[in-house]
């Protein structure tokens, strides 16, 4: 009887059960977290201790303040959000109505897809070219009158690569009638943004993440860049079911390194350092085949029979966590998705890889 008053997108949704993975080990790498964290933090943290009783800021000012001045933008411009995961979720549950169609590529981040059918959409897809390139043109001619939300990752997850440049953004939001929603989470590593375009085009919405490269994937918090116009309709929803769904530590922890740019910048370089050392010991790894990211993961293709699951199963019995790319639907069974682990880590995590393929080839 249950399941019956369940509403039909829910009920035909499929979970996806990650495992109890111990968040105490730095060889947990599938999730491309940043495993060196800002010292920075501590203190800010620690401060708000004493107020773990009392409900967080409601508006988000001061954070929508310190956010607007980091994306030289103004605060009216700035949604922050418990993770990007539910800046998503309130962009669907804002503007997708029940037999509305969404485009994306695919392979893309799975979350596109799940927010969109949650909501009752019917999903399009793009399938990258063979180098995981986007054909922009085709992406055009695919949108419809009932196209409600085109989707991008840039850099894209899983493949990693950026998919659209700057003028590219431009020209997409131009062209079309449908909102498009940019998921930028890696911006500070590709260096590539529409922000700026969002004053321009009201129809463009950037969304952005502390998950990655600022090393505050446990606080969960991101942000939406828009338009004033489109913020009045997110902030309604927003402000009515989930005021205070940006908690006191994840407030406190952006405002403590958004006023202090060195530390940004020397965070960038130090995980930059860090993955350019792990994919240059990968390359090492003749069964790998590494393909380039500007990301804080590195995909790689296993170029001998064995599968990813395979891997991934006998990395585990090491104690040792990565992703299986054939979660993603249009990637196959040969991918392998690797978080950059401290320079601690990675001798063992290169040499346990390569143990493996050198046996099984």
């Amino acid at each position: 009887m249950i399941s019956q008053l369940v509403r039909p997108p829910i009920r035909n949704m499929t979970e996806i059960n990650w495992g109890d993975i111990s968040d105490t080990t730095g060889l947990r790498l599938l999730w491309g977290e940043n495993q060196s964290c800002p010292d920075i933090y501590r203190p800010a943290l620690e401060q708000e201790i004493a107020k773990v009783n009392l409900y967080p800021s409601p508006t988000k000012q001061a954070l929508k303040e310190a956010l607007a001045q980091y994306n030289q933008l103004r605060p009216e411009n700035i949604i922050p959000t418990n993770g990007s995961d539910e800046a998503l979720e309130l962009i669907a549950k804002v503007f997708i109505n029940d037999g509305d169609e969404v485009l994306m590529p695919l392979p893309t981040y799975p979350c596109f897809a799940s927010v969109s059918q949650m909501m009752g959409a019917r999903i399009t897809t793009i399938p990258l070219t063979s180098d995981f390139s986007l054909n922009v043109g085709q992406l055009l001619q695919a949108v419809t009158p009932q196209t409600k939300i085109i989707w991008l990752a840039n850099p894209n997850n899983p493949t990693g690569n950026v998919l659209v440049s700057q003028n590219q953004i431009a020209n997409l939001a131009k062209k079309t009638n449908c909102l498009l929603v940019v998921d930028e989470c890696y911006v500070e590593l590709s260096g590539v943004s529409g922000a700026s375009l969002v004053k321009q085009y009201p129809n463009l919405l950037i969304v952005r993440s502390f998950s990655k490269i600022f090393a505050l994937a446990g606080a969960r918090l991101g942000y939406i860049i828009c338009n004033p116009a489109v913020a009045t309709y997110l902030n309604r929803l927003q402000q009515t079911n989930q005021v205070f769904g940006v908690n006191r530590f994840a407030q406190a922890a952006a405002l403590a390194i958004l006023c202090r740019p060195e530390v940004i910048s020397q965070t960038i370089t130090e995980f930059r350092t860090l993955k350019d050392t792990f994919v240059a010991k990968l390359r090492q790894i003749p069964e790998l085949d590494i393909k380039e990211t500007q990301t804080t993961f590195c995909l790689a293709k296993i170029v001998t029979p064995l599968s990813a699951q395979q891997l991934k199963t006998e990395l585990a019995q090491q104690q040792i966590f990565i992703k299986d790319c054939s979660i993603y639907e249009g990637l196959g069974g040969q991918y392998i998705y690797l978080g950059v682990p401290l320079a601690t880590y990675q001798d063992q995590v290169v040499t346990s890889i390569s143990q493996i393929l050198r046996r099984t080839s």
